[in-house]
């Protein structure tokens, strides 16, 4: 699958979300289903899904972007499509010749379930995800691009270096698993993660695990990568030559592009680059090379 765009129409919610007013002195929106919305406030579609923070307007060369999702997509709020019979249960370890099934695990589920970060998702169980919380909330939602994700994870503020700041502040983020801050990752075989089965299948910490950005967005930083709707393909890759090296990449290979990184990065300088950094992850039939998490935005009307 190809740049696949992940907003669909809908006259409903549009139309609500065009109608802004103006309440001491705040900027207000109309949120999913009538319900106002200040800029800061969260709002919730459903029970189960997704967060999303209102967020003040985007610049005129993005889309015009009205929320963004409090936290990274969660096994919890996936699992409530998968309840719902609209979205496969994903089967974990496939390339890795190990798979889990989980319609056959529902104690592993349950674990999962507590509020992990899913990062396991192919691009068909993404468009399942994102058709059908559309469906459930009404709302334009998309992938962001690499300038929008950048453009919320610096809290509008271009030249800042971290979510926080321009300083480094391992009590921020998630950026090693030896400097965690609260209570560190229990080992595989206890009650602090899931069994040990899965244990690779879990990525970073548990959602909201580390204070918010000035917006109110949690884990932006150090978590697990996020991915956005950007793709590299044979036709579009000399537009990317200047920013990677793709001497060893097969000619066909497609790429999508991810902001942030994983937690226990530590060992590389990587991380220090913050927010500007943005690195690549392979697709294959089975799905993406490495972990990637999502963050979900929702695109409005501008005003």
């Amino acid at each position: 699958m190809s740049g696949w765009t992940l907003f669909a129409s809908s006259a409903f919610l549009t139309a609500l979300l065009s109608c802004s007013a103006v309440s001491g002195g705040a900027e207000t929106e109309q949120g999913f289903h009538g319900n106002t919305v200040e800029i800061g406030e969260e709002f919730a579609p459903c029970d189960g899904c997704p967060a999303f923070i209102r967020v003040p307007q985007s610049p005129a060369d993005l889309r015009p972007i009205t929320f963004v999702s409090k936290f990274e997509l969660t096994w919890n709020n996936y699992w409530q499509a998968v309840d719902a019979g609209a979205c496969p249960a994903p089967i974990l370890g496939e390339n890795f010749g190990r798979a889990i099934d989980l319609n056959e695990r529902s104690e592993l589920v349950a674990q999962l379930r507590l509020d992990w970060p899913i990062a396991e998702l192919n691009d068909a169980e993404i468009e399942c995800y994102v058709a059908w919380l559309e469906s459930v909330s009404g709302a334009d939602l998309a992938l962001p691009t690499v300038q929008e994700w950048e453009w919320f994870a610096s809290s509008g503020n271009p030249s800042r270096r971290f979510p926080w700041g321009d300083d480094i502040d391992p009590t921020r983020e998630a950026l090693s698993t030896r400097d965690l801050v609260g209570i560190p990752f229990a080992s595989p075989w206890s009650g602090g993660r899931p069994s040990a089965d899965i244990f690779p299948h879990v990525q970073g910490k548990r959602v909201g695990s580390f204070p918010p950005s000035e917006w109110g967005l949690y884990d932006v930083l150090g978590n697990v990568t996020e991915l956005t709707e950007e793709r590299i393909t044979a036709q579009n890759r000399s537009a990317y030559e200047d920013q990677f090296d793709f001497s060893n990449n097969p000619p066909q290979l497609e790429e999508a592009l991810m902001k942030g990184y994983q937690i226990g990065q530590w060992s590389s300088p990587v991380w220090q680059d913050g927010i500007e950094r943005t690195s690549r992850v392979s697709i294959y039939s089975y799905g993406f090379s490495a972990p990637v998490g999502i963050r979900l935005v929702i695109v409005g009307e501008r005003q």
